[in-house]
């Protein structure tokens, strides 16, 4: 079998650049490689402590009662925040689950292909029989394996792609929740038509038919933003079609889908989550006209087509829309082996109780919310997590490592996968 980075290097569009992403990836982390004695996190260190030093910051006062004590000058995030350059957005994160695994397969059918405009004539026929294998393996041991997803392959049969621009200082609480997983400014949306399968062992694999549409556990349409800080996925939940004719006689079809946040994938079904807030996004498209997203929110009931009235719409033009038909198989283990980036800092605000720390770039002067779980590691070796909390209350310039979804991420918000203390107080 290949190693992670090789499959990383095969099968996503990353570009190891240093100038496209601020901190290095650390491939030989990623390959579980350690070595006994690392040369970068001292270069590291005494990076941070010129800069401080310059900074006239006094490092040493060993009198100020550890980082806990200090979090009582430093404000909490707030869960409003407009993600300016002075803010930092709310500290709720998710992990990936179902649907950011979803949207992460939509995004990579993107990655490294040949596309289409709508707009044009220049489209080539797709073979309904025709599957494509995201990767060049398919190893007994991802059937032995569930993980704790609902499925472990999926198909994305078409999607599109195209941008829209969310200002920054937009208030707005239907907004929000794009603000809190994706960020503000220039985003891409995906939709995409997919299928989702659970293959339970390895003699599943022989059946020539398991990845056609007919053997699916799940089929339908999902709509993804992407921004610098992550994605947000949520499902179709309805929609109605009108039929238009241009000068020339020519029938158009004009669609309004709404997808909604109550849609949940579970085993071979889909749920539906009553609990509020509900969340919505009309898409529409109008090949005669006027092309749009437009977000909505409700705390009593499911998003439909009234919450949508005196919305803002974001308008993208459907001539520029990009296309891609590849009936591409994405293996989940395959989605979730990520490349690891790292971030250098000093700790100014730590909260135990709700597992996560800010941290204050020693390069950039970013500053980054950090969660904690069962899975962080310290150092790359699994920790029990209430150590690794009380080494966190001493600790002041700390490296973590987190997940890279894709090119240009540049999230403000992560798990730590594995937390190094480079200094205490």
């Amino acid at each position: 079998m290949k190693k992670p980075n090789e499959i990383i290097k095969d099968h996503t569009s990353y570009n190891k650049d240093e100038n496209r992403v601020k901190n290095q990836i650390n491939f030989e982390k990623y390959d579980k490689k350690k070595s006994v004695f690392s040369y970068k996190k001292v270069a590291m260190l005494a990076t941070s402590l010129c800069v401080l030093i310059i900074g006239g910051i006094v490092i040493s006062d060993l009198s100020s009662g550890g980082a806990s004590n200090n979090s009582s000058s430093v404000n909490k995030p707030n869960s409003n925040s407009a993600n300016t350059d002075n803010e930092i957005i709310s500290h709720e994160r998710k992990k990936l689950d179902n649907n950011v695994l979803l949207g992460l397969a939509s995004v990579k059918e993107f990655e490294n292909t040949k596309l289409k405009k709508l707009g044009s004539y220049d489209y080539f026929e797709v073979d309904d029989n025709y599957n494509s294998i995201s990767s060049d393996y398919i190893d007994a041991n991802d059937f032995e394996t569930h993980y704790e997803y609902p499925f472990n392959f999926i198909k994305i049969h078409s999607a599109i792609k195209f941008q829209i621009e969310i200002p920054s200082d937009t208030v707005d609480e239907a907004v929000d929740v794009i603000r809190q997983n994706c960020g503000l400014g220039k985003l891409e949306v995906i939709v995409a038509d997919f299928s989702t399968f659970l293959l339970d062992d390895d003699s599943d694999k022989n059946n020539n038919g398991i990845f056609n549409d007919a053997f699916a556990d799940i089929t339908d349409t999902m709509i993804t933003i992407k921004g610098s800080e992550g994605l947000y996925t949520i499902l179709t939940n309805s929609g109605h079609y009108d039929y238009i004719y241009d000068k020339d006689g020519v029938c158009h079809i004009v669609s309004s889908e709404i997808f909604s946040s109550h849609k949940t994938i579970s085993d071979e079904s889909i749920d539906k989550d009553f609990v509020g807030p509900y969340y919505g996004i009309l898409l529409h498209k109008n090949p005669l006209g006027e092309s749009s997203i437009s977000f909505a929110k409700s705390d009593v009931s499911i998003v439909g087509d009234d919450d949508f009235k005196n919305k803002i719409k974001y308008t993208f033009d459907l001539e520029m829309v990009d296309e891609v038909s590849k009936n591409t198989i994405y293996n989940i283990h395959e989605l979730t082996v990520l490349p690891q980036n790292t971030i250098m800092g000093n700790i100014t605000y730590f909260d135990r109780d709700g597992m996560y720390l800010i941290l204050e770039d020693v390069i950039e002067y970013g500053e980054y919310i950090i969660h904690i779980d069962n899975d962080t590691e310290f150092d790359e070796e699994t920790i029990l997590l209430d150590v690794l909390l009380n080494m966190l209350e001493s600790a002041k310039t700390i490296e973590i490592t987190y997940d890279y979804l894709y090119e240009d991420y540049k999230p403000h918000n992560v798990y730590a996968n594995s937390i190094v203390i480079l200094s205490s107080i």
